[in-house]
C-alpha cells in the first residue's frame, strides 16, 4: 500500500540507533482521546521508544494535533493513501516499526501512569523466554463515564498457558493496548477480521510460544463505547459473529485439545441458536465457506422445529458430555 510520509521533525533529530520498543498509534479521528494518548506518553519516565502513529482519517485533525507535540525526532507520522480500515491500519503501524518490542495503544487509549512503559518494558526484560505480555485494563465508559477494571485471575492464566485456544470462548486479555510483544515473532492481525481480531491474534501468538509475563497493576486506561470504536460496528451484529467465530474455530480446529473440542463446537451452536440459524446456507451467506461441525448442522436442523429453550437444553447437555462430536 502506497503511503505519504509526512516528516513532522528536522532529520537531523532523529535518533538512528534503534529503539528498544515501538509505540503503535494506529489513529483515525478521535482527536479529543488522541490528544490524551499522546500526553500520556509525553509524561513516561522511560524514555527508549519511538512512536509510529498511521492515519487513517479522511481529513487532517489527527495531523493538526500531531504537529502541537515535540517528542524530539522520536515520533513517525505516516497518512494512508487509502483507507486501510481495522485492523489493517494496525498493521501498517507494526510495519513500520523498528523497536525490539511492540506496544500498540489504541487511539482512544492511554498510559495510566508516568510509570506505565517502564513497566511494560520490564514485563519482557524479566521473562526473556516469554514474547508476549499483558496487564489488566482501567475501562472507562466514554458515554456515561463509568469505570471498571479488566482483569484476569490466577486460574485463567494457568488456563491460558496450556489452552491457548480458550480465548476463543472469552477474551479474557482484552484489548491490544494491554498487551506489549517482541518483534521478532513477525505475527500480524489477521486482516479477515474485526470483532474477533484481538483473541486470535493473541492465540497465534500464545500457540507458538505458550510463555507469556503478566502484571497485576492496570497500565493504561480503554476507552470502550466511543463514537468509531470497533467493537461498537460489531456487538449484536449476526454477520460478524457467525463468520468471524466460525472462520476462527476453522484456523484453530487442529490445535484445540481434543478432550476440550466439544466446548468450542458447543460455543458455535450457542452463536446458531442465538441468531436461530435455520440453514446452512444462512451460514455460507455470511461469508464463511468451509466445514460446519456436524452437531452444530443438527442444530441448525432443529432450530426449525424446536423451541429456544429445548435448544439450549441440547447444546447444555453436549457440552457437559465426554463424547466430542465433530
Amino acid at each position: 500500500m502506497a503511503i505519504k510520509i509526512l516528516s513532522l521533525v528536522s532529520p537531523r533529530k532523529i535518533n538512528m540507533s534503534l529503539p528498544k520498543v515501538s509505540i503503535c498509534i494506529p489513529a483515525y479521528k478521535q482527536i479529543k482521546f488522541l490528544r490524551k494518548n499522546l500526553e500520556s506518553i509525553k509524561s513516561q519516565t522511560y524514555q527508549d521508544y519511538e512512536i509510529i502513529l498511521t492515519d487513517d482519517s479522511p481529513n487532517n485533525d489527527v495531523k493538526n494535533l500531531v504537529e502541537l507535540f515535540d517528542f524530539q525526532g522520536k515520533l513517525r507520522y505516516y497518512k494512508n493513501l487509502k483507507t486501510l480500515g481495522s485492523p489493517e491500519n494496525w498493521n501498517e503501524a507494526i510495519r513500520y516499526a523498528t523497536g525490539e518490542y511492540i506496544k500498540i495503544l489504541h487511539h482512544d487509549d492511554w498510559f495510566k501512569n508516568k510509570n506505565s512503559l517502564s513497566e511494560f518494558v520490564k514485563m519482557l526484560d524479566e521473562n526473556p523466554n516469554a514474547d508476549f505480555a499483558f496487564c489488566p485494563s482501567f475501562v472507562q465508559y466514554a458515554k456515561d463515564g463509568r469505570t471498571r477494571i479488566h482483569d484476569i485471575s490466577f486460574e485463567q492464566r494457568i488456563s491460558l498457558k496450556t489452552e491457548p485456544t480458550s480465548l476463543f470462548y472469552g477474551n479474557i486479555i482484552g484489548s491490544p493496548s494491554a498487551t506489549i510483544h517482541r518483534r521478532k515473532v513477525n505475527i500480524l492481525f489477521d486482516k479477515n477480521l474485526k470483532w474477533t481480531v484481538d483473541f486470535d491474534f493473541y492465540i497465534s501468538i500464545l500457540n507458538k510460544n505458550s510463555h507469556f509475563a503478566f502484571n497485576p497493576q492496570p497500565l493504561i486506561v480503554n476507552i470502550t463505547e466511543a463514537e468509531h470504536n470497533v467493537t461498537n460496528d460489531c456487538i449484536y451484529n449476526k454477520q460478524a459473529d457467525i463468520f468471524e467465530y466460525f472462520y476462527v474455530y476453522n484456523k484453530i480446529r487442529n490445535v484445540i485439545p481434543t478432550t476440550r473440542k466439544k466446548k468450542y463446537v458447543a460455543m458455535l451452536s450457542d452463536i446458531v441458536a442465538h441468531y436461530r440459524v435455520k440453514s446452512i446456507k444462512e451460514i455460507r451467506d455470511c461469508g464463511y465457506q468451509n466445514d460446519v461441525p456436524r452437531f452444530v448442522s443438527f442444530l441448525i436442523f432443529l432450530n426449525n422445529f424446536l423451541p429456544t429453550t429445548v435448544i439450549k437444553y441440547c447444546i447444555a447437555k453436549y457440552d457437559r458430555s465426554h463424547k466430542a462430536v465433530m
